[in-house]
């Protein structure tokens, strides 16, 4: 007696594991967007901060220094 050849038994799991990780893969990503304050709606804005200086009066100089002359080299005896 021969054995009828048997057709090849297709394997299901292979799709169904690829699918699997394709729905993970989707969750995760899903996930990572949901989470991020970039995409949030109900933050709040960005505070605006006031000027870091200020007005002044600085009062000016009563007089105008005269310039001061270089010093000049002056021989020494040996």
């Amino acid at each position: 007696m021969s054995k009828a050849a048997v057709p090849p038994r297709r394997n299901f799991l292979y799709p169904i594991l690829m699918l699997g990780f394709f729905v993970i893969a989707l969750g995760a990503a899903a996930w990572t967007a949901s989470s991020s304050p970039a995409f949030s709606m109900d933050a709040a804005p960005t505070p605006t901060y006031w000027q870091s200086f200020a007005h002044a009066v600085i009062a000016k100089p009563t007089y105008t220094p005269s310039p001061t002359l270089p010093p000049t080299a002056s021989p020494t005896p040996t």
